[in-house]
């Protein structure tokens, strides 16, 4: 990603249950969304789902994909 400073909005911006604040440059801004990105609760189930779909089979168990997202170590 590739972050342009004339196309920034400067305003607040909410996003995903979150409000990135007013004033803050691009590089902060991306780094508040990419924290809440990270830290959203459907983060693990999806890319666990994915990765067994990639590497393990094409047709997971709910109950499968479920160990796996829970398997996320703190």
């Amino acid at each position: 990603m590739k972050m342009y400073a004339n196309y920034h909005e400067t305003g607040a911006k909410p996003f995903l249950g979150t409000t990135i604040p007013a004033g803050t440059s691009g590089e902060q801004s991306l780094a508040i969304a990419l924290d809440r990105l990270f830290n959203h609760q459907n983060l693990c189930p999806f890319i666990g789902r994915q990765l067994i779909q990639r590497l393990v089979t094409s047709n997971p168990s709910a109950a499968y994909s479920g160990r796996v997202a829970a398997s996320r170590t703190q």
